[in-house]
């Protein structure tokens, strides 16, 4: 994780905040979809919590591994 962010409600900025993630939080890849903004966002799950959500993918790093289309 680039920054210090929000893992979301849902796929969109405006959707409201679940939980924050800081800068180099070690995110669970569960899926992905793309916006009808054509933006793609991420599901994830924050790594030693129960915390999951949506992130930006511009907001990630050092991904490894395919995500799949939710």
């Amino acid at each position: 994780m680039i920054g210090d962010h929000h893992v979301l409600a849902g796929p969109y900025k405006v959707c409201a905040a679940v939980a924050p993630a800081k800068n180099g939080a070690k995110l669970l890849f569960q899926c992905y979809v793309e916006n009808s903004f054509g933006h793609k966002w991420i599901y994830v799950r924050i790594d030693g919590s129960n915390s999951a959500g949506w992130v930006f993918t511009d907001s990630m790093n050092r991904q490894s591994g395919q995500a799949v289309h939710c």
